[in-house]
């Protein structure tokens, strides 16, 4: 992230998110402490919230082309280098990257785990890492 671009945590999306994640996350720890009824509302709040987060991590990562401008194919011939050598250094760091995801959607699912705030540590690790 270079000074002129803003912190994606305090972005409306992040902000948004991380907010919803903290809620379901503090929801779901809520429904630890009930037997037999909380652990039915935990399952109904985690595929609810697989199905929120899956669609926001899939839109997330479409890349909508926007028609460039003299200056944006300017810019892009004089970074072509260091682009080449952020996306190698971004490939070597993200190797385990892909487990991530449905690691975090697989222990949503076990009893006592769930209570752990794996959705606000997945979002916020999606929005630092954009």
């Amino acid at each position: 992230m270079s000074e002129n671009q803003p912190n994606p945590l305090f972005s409306p999306e992040g902000a948004l998110m991380i907010t919803i994640a903290v809620f379901i996350d503090l929801f779901d720890f809520a429904f630890e402490f009930f037997p037999g009824l909380g652990s039915i509302g935990s399952l109904l709040l985690n595929i609810t919230a697989v199905i929120f987060f899956g669609a926001w991590l899939f839109l997330r990562g479409k890349v909508f082309q926007v028609p460039a401008s003299k200056t944006g194919q300017k810019i892009e011939k004089a970074g072509a280098e260091i682009k080449k050598e952020i996306g190698a250094i971004i490939k070597r760091a993200g190797k385990f990257r892909w487990l991530l995801r449905p690691l975090i959607f697989i222990l949503e699912f076990i009893p006592l785990v769930s209570a752990l705030p794996l959705w606000t540590w997945l979002v916020y690790s999606e929005l630092k890492s954009s």
